[in-house]
């Protein structure tokens, strides 16, 4: 070292002299710009689409939001600082937010970073640029990974709607097999409560035709053995309507064969003359 602060050094090559007090700070900010987007090693220009939409909707630099088809969900992205002095000492850091949380380096003069078989969804993809001491500002770009068809909105609404169709429709057939089922018992309900009062009916029925007859025998041996004009016109008439009650209990007690359809109506021809005779003396 000189006394005026000169610094010299010898090397192979010679000796080399410089003043340290005119070597300047040169820290400048580096600028950071998208340069290129590829799928499956292929470029991707502005305006081309991806499935249903449109991958790169303004010139690459400027873009700040990136559309890909889940089917297109390997891909990869070049970025560039345009440092033309030492290019190959420049690296980038950068994180996807809703993939990961940490921040990945790649190595020096690295400037595309690949992304495999990514989830449909919304991420963030923050990015920064290194060389020395200098670093770029914190880049973010929206990417979208579109769903596949049967997993968009519309789609889950219209598997919503066919759901809620179905457990209502599930709702109807229980409620019909409840109200059919009430409707069994109360019919079976009504039956039983139809048979009872038709069996207490014949059963009465039984218990007054048993009397009724007992009482006929002996009063056909009256009427053949009497010959008194005056009580054969009492027993006539007792025996008259001893037998039309008997066809009324007949026929109360064949009211179950009507009921369960086992008996007919049958029409005849009668002498009007004779059977009006015939409902008379029964109350002469």
């Amino acid at each position: 070292k000189a006394s005026d602060g000169e610094m010299s050094f010898g090397g192979i090559s010679g000796v080399s002299s410089f003043y340290p007090s005119d070597i300047s700070d040169r820290r400048t900010q580096l600028s950071l710009y998208l340069t290129g987007l590829y799928i499956l090693d292929k470029p991707v220009v502005s305006g081309q689409k991806s499935g249903r939409h449109t991958a790169l909707n303004k010139f690459i630099s400027d873009v700040d939001t990136i559309r890909l088809s889940y089917k297109d969900n390997m891909f990869a992205l070049e970025f560039s600082t345009f440092e033309f002095g030492t290019p190959e000492r420049v690296y980038y850091r950068y994180m996807l937010e809703g993939l990961n949380s940490q921040w990945i380096s790649t190595a020096q003069g690295v400037n595309r970073i690949s992304f495999t078989n990514i989830n449909y969804g919304t991420y963030k993809l923050k990015i920064k640029a290194f060389i020395y001491e200098n670093s770029s500002e914190e880049k973010e770009i929206t990417l979208i990974i579109s769903p596949p068809w049967h997993l968009t909105w519309w789609a889950k609404l219209v598997y919503l709607l066919l759901f809620a169709t179905l457990i209502g429709g599930i709702a109807r057939f229980i409620m019909d097999r409840i109200r059919n089922k009430n409707e069994l018992m109360r019919r079976k309900h009504a039956e039983q409560i139809s048979e009872a009062k038709l069996q207490f009916f014949i059963n009465i029925s039984h218990e007054i035709r048993t009397p009724m007859t007992l009482i006929i025998s002996p009063l056909e041996k009256l009427i053949a053995e009497n010959k008194d004009e005056g009580k054969q016109k009492v027993y006539l008439l007792i025996y008259r309507n001893t037998q039309r009650i008997l066809r009324l209990i007949n026929q109360l007690m064949d009211i179950r064969k009507i009921d369960k359809g086992l008996m007919t109506m049958e029409f005849s021809e009668t002498d009007m003359v004779e059977f009006i005779d015939d409902l008379m003396q029964t109350f002469t």
